[in-house]
């Protein structure tokens, strides 16, 4: 796993780093016009959706979700907060913040461009079955620390991974016995000590636990995780590795990262894939996440 940057600077270098990223990589003629084997577009071209039909069914999930159940936490560097859930034989990436507008944008772009992405629908109001676990592994994602060095020295180190309240994205808790109840009062009457944001199972009313069914969430993205096309992700790969720069598909996707305003495609957000057709596998390059752009994409309405 790569950190989402670079987790230590020291004084020294700054200038070294400016330079380095104000420097205009070079294309080298003798390549910049030949055609290479693409190793960036996908063979399978999604289908062009009817210009009839409604773009917020569109980039919408077209059938709703049934048997949904809590299958594992986010544990990446990721900024938002989420978590994997199975429906019925499908397994998807849920994911907040405000990448839930511009994810299902920024996903067609690409995949109506031949990049390989995944599948990032607009959930408006998901349901799954309760699970304590929600709750307790919800800050799963790995610690990062940004340390800043003088003479070899950390003179400070700052916590560059926030702690999210689980409770402020559920919109509902539905109980046993069909009644609806809002996430502060479920908070109260489940936790022992409601102030707390990281939730433990000793923090937990179990006689409480034991009358929740189900939870209804705000709205969120579901990425599709057992995607036939992208099949098995096996690492991360970087444009300035190798001679990538010199691929016209690459350079071609900064041009259209800038048009859709995606600013989050560092490294870990950058995956090989290992993909199975009929010839044998393939070794493909893509994303895992493109979720950032269009601006800040926020939506007041949600905080009401």
């Amino acid at each position: 796993m790569m950190f989402p940057c670079r987790p230590t600077m020291k004084f020294q270098h700054f200038q070294y780093f400016l330079a380095k990223l104000l420097h205009t990589p070079q294309i080298e003629e003798s390549i910049a016009n030949e055609v290479t084997p693409s190793l960036v577009i996908n063979e399978i071209q999604n289908d062009f959706h009817s210009k009839d039909a409604n773009f917020y069914d569109y980039v919408s999930l077209q059938n709703p979700l049934t048997n949904c159940e809590y299958n594992k936490p986010k544990t990446s560097y990721g900024t938002h907060p989420g978590f994997q859930i199975k429906c019925d034989k499908d397994i998807y990436k849920v994911k907040f913040g405000n990448e839930i507008f511009s994810g299902p944008f920024n996903s067609r772009i690409y995949k109506a461009l031949g990049y390989i992405a995944p599948e990032i629908n607009y959930v408006n109001r998901l349901t799954m079955a309760y699970d304590r676990r929600y709750l307790t592994e919800f800050n799963s994602r790995r610690e990062f620390y940004l340390r800043f060095k003088l003479a070899g020295m950390t003179v400070r180190k700052v916590d560059a991974q926030a702690v999210y309240d689980p409770f402020a994205y559920v919109l509902l808790f539905k109980l046993n016995d069909g009644s609806l109840m809002t996430p502060q009062n479920a908070k109260l009457k489940l936790l022992k000590n409601p102030n707390v944001v990281n939730v433990t199972d000793d923090n937990i009313n179990d006689a409480f636990n034991s009358q929740i069914k189900e939870l209804i969430f705000r709205p969120s993205t579901l990425t599709t995780k057992n995607d036939g096309v992208v099949d098995e992700e096996v690492g991360p790969w970087s444009s300035l590795d190798l001679d990538y720069r010199n691929f016209k598909e690459v350079r071609a996707l900064v041009v259209a990262s800038a048009w859709v305003g995606n600013y989050d495609l560092r490294k870990d957000n950058l995956r090989i894939f290992l993909t199975s057709k009929e010839s044998g596998q393939q070794v493909k390059m893509g994303f895992n996440d493109i979720g950032s752009g269009l601006g800040r994409a926020r939506f007041a309405a949600l905080n009401t």
